[in-house]
């Protein structure tokens, strides 16, 4: 038996505590809304923002991570934004976007992780 397999088996073994740990005390996804709001109009080349108001039912804070699918008439200034929602509490994250090229900004799915 290598040395190495006791503390690979103890790294295991903590992995598996801390994925039950989070599962049991982190909120469910029922506990976290998202409501994107787009500005009233985009004009080209005018930078306005997205803006996602977060609301968290759980009993604990999460930091919240907003990815939204492509959108060719849109430019994001970051791909991901990200901030943090106390416990049974909203709170607004704004991503600064600039319209491209002219057409319809249809704004699709965003994903999000917690």
């Amino acid at each position: 038996m290598s040395l190495f397999t006791p503390l690979a088996l103890a790294i295991g073994a903590a992995l598996l505590v801390a994925t039950i740990a989070d599962a049991v005390l982190g909120p469910r996804p029922s506990d976290l809304r998202i409501e994107r709001t787009p500005p009233e109009h985009f004009a080209l080349a005018v930078p306005t923002a997205l803006s996602y108001t977060v609301e968290n039912r759980s009993r604990v804070a999460v930091r919240v991570a907003i990815v939204e699918t492509p959108v060719p008439t849109l430019r994001y200034d970051v791909d991901e934004i990200s901030g943090d929602v106390p416990a049974q509490s909203r709170a607004t994250i704004v991503r600064p976007v600039t319209p491209v090229t002219r057409g319809a900004a249809d704004l699709q799915l965003l994903y999000v992780w917690y």
